[in-house]
């Protein structure tokens, strides 16, 4: 594989992020282009790169191992089993309470070819939760699994779903309606455990990342041979592969996957030959020296290289032109080249 010169650091946002395990803690909005939310403790917290305010938007009853917004929902998992779902548009709380169970590791929102909101709830309890969002949160089935759930994922066409867990395998489910899930296909193509899954814009590609640092992308229509093959740069704990995330505009292109520590992959999917690794502790910060520890603004960054830093979460912008990674002190912002993918452009 070429590398190839695909973003570039364009803006880095002091907040301090709470690690969780599986690291999926930073999530774009979906419904504008400049803002971002993150978890810090017990709060969730929306910060807009354009006005560079930061909004404390709730305070949890617990900690999330995990949260996802989307649709205009937001949803956060506790390691009691516990859910808090809230409407951003209106503001009305959906739920707040243990759900049963154990750990919820993921959240995922999805609609599917009916047009249900759903959201489902990868769990520790062998199980994968959905429930139906309207005015209320009503759950319709409990998906059972050999092994702990660790991250589900629907398409972008409403007609398929995905999980991972604590094995090696990766499970295709059709989805016929909210409480229906045939399972069509399992994929066991790497040797540990499944991290995290994502499908791509066309809902014809999907991509899981495990634990021994392997990424695999398949074709859903010939599930029998990957697609392509992809591997994390360091070979040893640090390199397993946490998420992975197809662009969400088709036009991009894009595929992007963190590894335990340091390192950012951006590979152009039109032919998974050209790829850019970038190394996310490469920079180091100069705050200003008002505001809050975690509403400083940066206003100049230099390098820095000698030092790992642990990832908690990596996101497309609404309109994929930005990529955000999230690490244990910083965010930081990456600007994807639209035009040629060669051309960096930085503000």
């Amino acid at each position: 594989m070429k590398k190839k010169l695909l973003c570039n650091i364009g803006m880095i946002i002091y907040n301090i992020l709470t690690m969780r395990q599986l690291r999926d803690l930073v999530q774009s909005s979906d419904t504008d282009a400049n803002e971002l939310y993150y978890v810090h403790e017990n709060k969730i917290y929306n910060y807009n790169v354009a006005t560079k305010q930061t909004n404390n938007i709730y305070k949890l009853d617990h900690k999330p191992a995990s949260f996802c917004v989307r649709y205009g929902y937001m949803a956060a998992g506790g390691c009691n089993s516990e859910l808090t779902v809230k409407d951003l548009k209106t503001n009305a709380m959906l739920s707040n309470m243990p759900m049963g169970g154990s750990i919820n590791n993921a959240c995922h929102i999805g609609v599917n070819r009916n047009n249900d909101m759903l959201l489902f709830t990868s769990n520790n309890d062998n199980t994968i939760k959905v429930f139906t969002i309207g005015q209320s949160l009503s759950q319709t089935v409990a998906i059972p699994h050999n092994v702990a759930v660790n991250y589900t994922s629907t398409s972008p066409d409403g007609k398929f779903m995905a999980s991972v867990g604590d094995s090696n395998t990766v499970t295709l489910y059709e989805m016929r309606d909210s409480r229906t899930y045939h399972q069509i296909a399992e994929m066991k193509e790497y040797s540990d455990c499944g991290f995290n899954c994502s499908f791509d814009a066309n809902s014809l590609q999907l991509a899981a990342a495990s634990q021994d640092g392997a990424v695999v992308v398949w074709d859903i229509r010939k599930t029998g041979k990957p697609l392509t093959r992809l591997h994390t740069q360091q070979r040893n704990t640090n390199g397993a592969a946490r998420a992975v995330k197809f662009s969400h505009v088709p036009s991009v292109d894009l595929l992007m996957f963190t590894e335990h520590e340091s390192m950012l992959h951006v590979i152009d999917t039109r032919t998974y030959q050209d790829e850019q690794v970038l190394n996310v502790a490469s920079v180091d910060l100069f705050f200003e020296s008002s505001g809050t520890s975690s509403e400083r603004n940066l206003f100049t960054a230099s390098p820095r290289r000698d030092s790992p830093c642990t990832i908690v979460g990596a996101s497309y912008s609404l309109d994929c032109r930005k990529i955000f990674v999230g690490m244990l002190g910083q965010i930081q912002e990456y600007n994807v080249d639209m035009l040629s993918r060669y051309s960096l452009f930085m503000y």
